[in-house]
């Protein structure tokens, strides 16, 4: 039965030779020779980030020459992990002395008031000197005694501190690992690629909000998500951090799509219950209907974007959480910025509103005129949702004439070129939209019948 250190570490993907270190420290741990476990899981600890450091593309902007060359096969480079971990800003001879040996003097200059490569925290530096120490007092058997529970204690250090040792770790160190992922994306062989689970299990060891809030706005630019996930590591990404049981995850996720409109329709999509985790913040949910849902209607132009957009506004309108003021001031901002009509999934939730009697206002109190200003262009601007009343709402007489005195207009009227042009790119003339609606006898019924005109054929 593998012990739970042993689960995480084979999930992680590390070198060969940093999991043989683990398996020994484990087999010596099965067998209580606690000692020799520790040792061989410093010895793996230490090795991680030697490969780390080695690895990292921007190595020889921050170590000299020798540093590098000690880290990739001499004898002491343990020790010089060590050094590095512990550099330090202080103001003395001995410590510039050993700054000089560590790092390239550019390197020194633009981080002088933070020469430490790895950017650790004082608590964790605390903690990696304690187990330096512990490390040193079993190589030389003298010392605290070495038993299960310190081994247990260790191996619980690694687990929650290994994504802080990466240069300009953190952060920074996160989403570089998570860049490599989506290099290989299509790549479902690459067995030496760090799964993406890992990675966001790894996030909630940043410990401040303000860098997980950072990683998850700076990696959603890389790993978009899309209304349908195009890539299975994207996929997987979000998955894990939408279902993430950890609060402060949770809440930066969402802090992240309130700011974006677009982003959220799209995980809302995806992830619907993000939309249920949102609605409790009235203020953010106002905002949504007041303004946000306003300035993106106006330009949802694409279908994806508008059967997005018409999802959350049916989300909205089926809560029934709306005050029937709100809700009123919610199918008014509809009617008044939407650029297309709702898409067809929604006709059923606005037909138990007060949408069509809004639109019909919007529409149909207009006097109809081609020859007052604007009046000619009037079917142009209209064309789209002067259709979709007709399909969709009832007919009477009223609106039945007006839209007959715009027919018979269009099909008498004399374009220019540059007027036929436009309405070619608006799908045609008006008439020609009413000609091809009126094929559907169903609906040549109604309007006709609307009209008046049944009983004289």
């Amino acid at each position: 039965m593998r012990l739970k250190f042993e689960e995480w570490y084979k999930e992680r993907k590390f070198s060969s030779l940093t999991e043989d270190l683990f398996d020994e420290s484990v087999s010596c741990y099965k067998i209580s020779a606690y000692r020799s476990a520790f040792l061989m899981s410093y010895l793996g600890f230490q090795n991680i980030i030697r490969e780390r450091l080695l690895n990292d593309d921007k190595k020889e902007d921050i170590f000299t020459k020798e540093t590098i060359d000690i880290l990739e096969g001499d004898e002491r480079w343990e020790f010089k992990i060590t050094t590095i971990i512990k550099s330090n800003n202080k103001n003395d001879k001995k410590n510039e002395k050993i700054n000089r040996g560590l790092f390239n003097d550019n390197y020194i200059v633009n981080n002088s008031k933070n020469i430490n490569p790895f950017k650790l925290s004082e608590q964790i530096e605390q903690e990696y000197n304690y187990w330096h120490l512990i490390r040193n007092n079993s190589a030389h058997a003298k010392g605290r005694e070495i038993t299960y529970s310190t081994i247990e204690s260790f191996w619980s250090f690694i687990e929650n501190s290994i994504s802080k040792f990466i240069i300009n770790g953190g952060k920074d160190g996160l989403i570089r690992r998570a860049k490599e992922c989506y290099k290989y994306k299509n790549e479902k062989n690459a067995i030496d690629i760090e799964d993406i689970e890992v990675i966001v299990d790894d996030l909630i060891s940043l410990g401040e909000e303000k860098e997980i809030y950072e990683f998850l706005k700076e990696i959603s630019v890389i790993f978009k998500i899309e209304y349908y996930n195009k890539y299975d590591i994207v996929k997987r990404f979000w998955d894990k951090i939408v279902k993430f049981d950890n609060g402060i995850v949770n809440k930066n996720l969402l802090n992240l799509l309130r700011e974006d409109i677009e982003s959220l329709l799209k995980f809302i999509e995806v992830y619907p219950i993000i939309f249920k985790e949102l609605q409790d913040d009235y203020r953010f949910m106002v905002d949504l209907r007041e303004q946000k849902i306003a300035e993106y209607i106006k330009y949802a132009d694409n279908n994806k974007e508008r059967v997005a957009i018409w999802r959350l506004i049916d989300k909205i309108l089926n809560d029934n959480k709306l005050a029937e003021e709100e809700l009123e001031k919610f199918i008014d901002i509809i009617v008044n910025n939407s650029s297309m009509p709702p898409v067809e999934q929604s006709i059923c939730f606005l037909k138990n509103t007060s949408y069509f009697e809004k639109l019909r206002e919007k529409l149909f109190s207009y006097q109809f005129d081609p020859y007052k200003k604007g009046g000619k262009n009037y079917v142009d601007r209209n064309y789209e949702f002067i259709k979709f009343y007709l399909l969709e709402a009832e007919l009477d007489n009223e609106i039945a004439k007006k839209v007959n005195i715009m027919y018979e207009w269009s099909k008498s009227c004399n374009y220019n070129e540059y007027e036929q042009t436009l309405y070619v790119y608006r799908e045609g003339l008006f008439s020609e939209m009413m000609d091809r609606i009126l094929e559907n006898e169903k609906f040549k019924c109604k309007y006709e019948e609307a009209l008046g005109k049944m009983n004289s054929k």
